[in-house]
């Protein structure tokens, strides 16, 4: 395992990756991702990984050149170091976060109660932050590839999306609507209207619908349901598309269904085990979110709420849209809608 107990790069590579580690984490000082990043090669610190550099240390094969084993291994060191050393999630708040897991995912008459009380929505938000460092941090490290040749690479929006999944132009529309119609709430629509969610950037979608699920955190009542529940359930079906599109064991299933001359038989079995793990997926996306109690809703009933909520904001993302458009949208299953997309890039 000598690649993974230290992985030695170019110079050039180590900063091109630090400059994407302060990307995604731009809270912390560049000194801390170069800290974070030459602990995550293996080096004590950033003045070890240059010595090692300039003394002429062989620079470590790529992950496109070694075992999958060895990916795996070198994946969850720099996961685990993203945590502890740019997440900040020690061992005690790992057990803090257990607790308030318990505490606010009750669903006894009592949490109900309290279920919209400062101090209880304070716990909702600090369980919820927890929760998306742990999903921010894996994804961001799968979108870095710090021992890979070059970071994935994301590929461009498409707008010949149906316009009620067009989730990279929720911000502006968010923005749009609560300008017009809670003018009250602006300054939270100028930071929703500020971030860029790019389709298939899983941490972006983390991004932006934990920022929307703050806003419905404290404003609930001045915020229709189905506008609150519309950006985080299409961030949720974005998210486990592009999550389950890369899984191993669900490439079988994506070919079947992309072969036009497929069995039926074959066919209902690859749907259904694609339909289980996309909605496994959604699930684990919304307990990263502070509105977690969306959970409750079946995926049939977020699937209704996404198109609902489009209703209230879609004179904001298109003066083309029509209602014929949308009733015509929710007569269809979801992943036909977005799977061509999602598989073309």
């Amino acid at each position: 395992m000598e690649n993974l107990a230290r992985f030695t790069p170019t110079m050039a590579h180590a900063e091109r990756t630090v400059r994407l580690l302060q990307r995604y984490y731009p809270q912390k000082a560049p000194t801390e991702c170069r800290e974070a990043l030459a602990q995550m090669y293996g080096h004590p610190d950033w003045e070890s990984l240059q010595f090692a550099i300039q003394d002429g240390e062989v620079p470590s094969e790529f992950d496109e050149n070694v075992a999958p084993q060895v990916v795996g291994a070198r994946f969850q060191q720099h996961y685990d170091l993203a945590l502890a050393r740019l997440a900040g999630m020690t061992d005690e708040r790992m057990l803090a976060a257990q607790e308030l897991d318990q505490e606010v995912l009750s669903t006894d008459a009592a949490s109900i109660s309290r279920r919209y009380h400062p101090a209880f929505n304070e716990k909702r938000l600090e369980r919820a932050r927890y929760a998306w460092n742990l999903s921010h941090a894996r994804h961001a490290i799968l979108e870095i590839r710090p021992s890979a040749r070059e970071a994935f690479d994301i590929p461009k929006d498409r707008d010949d999306i149906e316009m009620s999944f067009r989730v990279d132009l929720l911000p502006r529309a968010l923005k749009a609507w609560l300008s017009h119609h809670r003018p009250l709430l602006a300054d939270w629509g100028e930071r929703i209207g500020q971030i860029q969610v790019r389709q298939h950037a899983a941490t972006d979608l983390l991004d932006f619908s934990f920022r929307w699920g703050e806003v419905c955190l404290y404003h609930a009542v001045d915020i229709p349901k189905a506008l609150q529940i519309y950006p985080v359930a299409l961030c949720a079906k974005w998210f486990a598309w592009l999550t389950c599109s890369k899984a191993s064991h669900l490439q079988a299933s994506l070919v079947t269904l992309g072969t036009s001359n497929a069995a039926e038989a074959d066919r209902r079995r690859a749907e259904k085990l694609l339909t289980a793990a996309i909605h496994e997926e959604e699930a684990r996306f919304i307990l990263a979110q502070p509105r977690e109690d969306f959970r409750s809703h079946s995926p049939s009933a977020r699937v209704q709420q996404v198109h609902a909520g489009y209703a209230i904001v879609r004179r904001c993302m298109s003066d083309a849209a029509t209602e014929s458009t949308v009733k015509e949208i929710m007569t269809r299953a979801f992943w036909p809608t977005l799977s061509p997309v999602m598989r073309g890039g």
